[in-house]
Order: structure tokens, then sequence, then C-alpha cells
């Protein structure tokens, strides 16, 4: 008998499907995997949006990994921007034409501007798209309305 009913979405599933456990039946957790992952998304989620200590901690680890793995950070960053150069070439391009802009001074820092909300901007974003007549056209935005933008589009 390979099988095993998850208490969670009542389905009954392979005892693959279920993470190990010393206590459960069969050595397994009552929960499937998809349902656990469910559970644990939704939790940290809800945890990151309330906890402010516990979102602090978490950020300061994740830079304090950084500081102390540079090469894996290097790497890791460099196969993100390998797999969107794959994904997206030219919003990679109109991203790169944009930042050299800001480099040579012939536009300013982001950071040095207000988003359209009254915050601090912290991002350009590319509000008509990515073509190449479009690479320059670009709105000062902060983080939540570039999230917000982002999201809206997609």
């Amino acid at each position: 008998m390979n099988i095993k009913k998850c208490t969670s979405c009542q389905e009954t599933k392979d005892l693959e499907q279920f993470n190990n456990s010393k206590r459960g039946l069969f050595g397994k957790k009552s929960k499937c995997k998809n349902c656990t992952s469910n559970y644990n998304h939704e939790y940290s989620k809800t945890r990151w949006e309330q906890d402010k200590e516990y979102r602090d901690k978490k950020i300061k680890n994740a830079v304090d990994w950084v500081k102390k793995n540079p090469d894996k950070r290097a790497l890791t960053a460099k196969k993100r921007n390998n797999k969107e150069l794959v994904n997206n070439p030219e919003k990679v391009k109109a991203r790169a034409l944009v930042n050299q802009k800001v480099r040579f001074n012939r536009i300013p820092k982001a950071s040095s501007l207000i988003c359209s909300c009254g915050n601090q901007a912290k991002h350009y974003h590319h509000h008509m798209g990515y073509d190449w007549h479009n690479r320059y056209n670009v709105i000062p935005v902060c983080v939540s309305c570039h999230n917000f933008l982002d999201k809206s589009i997609a």
C-alpha cells in the first residue's frame, strides 16, 4: 500500500508526494508536499507583512549572507542575468541604455527624484514598453509603485 490521503486537500496520493516524518503514518507527514508548500508560503507572506521584527531579521540575514559570500552572490546574479537576457533581451538592452545615461550624467539618478505618489523614487519604469523607440521613455517610481505597475501590465 503506497498511497495516503492528505489531511488538507483530502486527495489520495502516492507516498512520494509526502515529506518524511518520524511519527506519521508510513513515516510520512499528514499533509502532502504541495499543501505544505502552500501553507508555508502563505504563513511566511503573512508574517512578512505583519511582523516588522521578522522582516528586519530576514533582511539583515540576507545582507550578512551577501557580505560573507560575494562569489556565490556574483555567480547567482550572473545566472539570473543570463536567463533574463535569453527570456527578455529587449528589456535588458533598454535597462542597460538607461543605466548608461545615468552613469554619464545625461539623466539624473532615479533616487534623486520623487515618485508620482510623493515617495522617494528608486527605479526608472519603462511605462511605454521596451521597444527601441521607447528605450528612454522612463518615469521615476518608488519600489511599491514599480511593483504595482509591473503587476498591472502582466
